[in-house]
């Protein structure tokens, strides 16, 4: 069987960084004389070449700064999740100060907003209520039509005559 250092020279990542480095770490904490830029090396020694790159232009100065970069370009490469949250281990978080942490996501409070695509979904679906009643788009009354609205402030002649667009049959031409 491999020592420890052995099997530190031999590891690679087989499927995500998150099993690779949780794999490297328990390596690393069996070996005590481990330097610091040795880890880094072999850690980064040890990915899948993709992943490998775009952490090598990040320039990490621990095993652990890439080990989190490395969490984060897997996760959006090959685990096709649009948000990172990088494992709690490698991410140790800062002891609660009074109040949230500045530049904490979700810190400060805000209300839902609605996407581009949601409008146009209710929208539609409103659009559909009001023809199966019957009903104005613009106002939802019964009654008229939107381009009639009593609500629009327009005057009916105008609504009416924008109903007019065809040309008129020309007398000289018959």
């Amino acid at each position: 069987m491999l020592n420890a250092r052995e099997r530190l020279a031999r590891i690679t990542q087989r499927r995500s960084v998150r099993e690779y480095t949780m794999n490297f770490r328990q390596l690393i904490l069996q070996i005590p004389d481990v330097s610091p830029a040795e880890a880094l090396d072999k850690y980064k020694r040890g990915l899948k070449p993709a992943v490998r790159v775009l952490v090598e232009l990040a320039s990490p100065v621990t095993w652990e700064d890439a080990a989190v970069k490395a969490e984060s370009v897997d996760s959006i490469q090959f685990l096709g999740r649009s948000t990172f949250q990088p494992s709690s281990r490698l991410a140790p978080r800062a002891a609660p100060a009074d109040g949230p942490t500045p530049m904490e996501i979700g810190a400060i409070a805000s209300t839902p907003r609605s996407t581009p695509r949601a409008d146009s979904f209710r929208k539609q679906q409103q659009r559909e209520e009001d023809t199966r009643k019957g009903q104005c788009f613009y106002c939802h009354k019964t009654g008229h039509l939107a381009a009639a609205c009593p609500d629009l402030g327009r005057d009916s002649s105008r609504a009416s005559s924008s109903n007019n667009w065809r040309r008129k049959p020309d007398a000289s031409r018959q």
